[in-house]
């Protein structure tokens, strides 16, 4: 079942990850809204099953390159 996470990154050159699962999108928001501060990026939420896919689609969203969960059958 997914979950929602949202990603992380320290300013300016940390590793960037997720955090969650929360269960819903509201939560996730509340999570997002908490951790935002001058030190850190902030992903808009976004889902996956498991951490490592998480970690994986959060590094995407903060530092690009091409979706983690791309692939030559099925792009997302």
């Amino acid at each position: 079942m997914l979950k929602y996470w949202i990603g992380i990154k320290a300013k300016p050159d940390g590793m960037s990850f997720a955090i969650g699962p929360y269960n819903s999108a509201d939560e996730a928001n509340l999570a997002r809204n908490n951790e935002k501060a001058n030190d850190l990026d902030v992903s808009v939420w976004f889902t996956a099953e498991k951490q490592e896919d998480a970690d994986k689609i959060a590094k995407w969203h903060l530092e690009g390159g091409t979706h983690p969960m791309h692939n030559e059958e099925k792009s997302i």
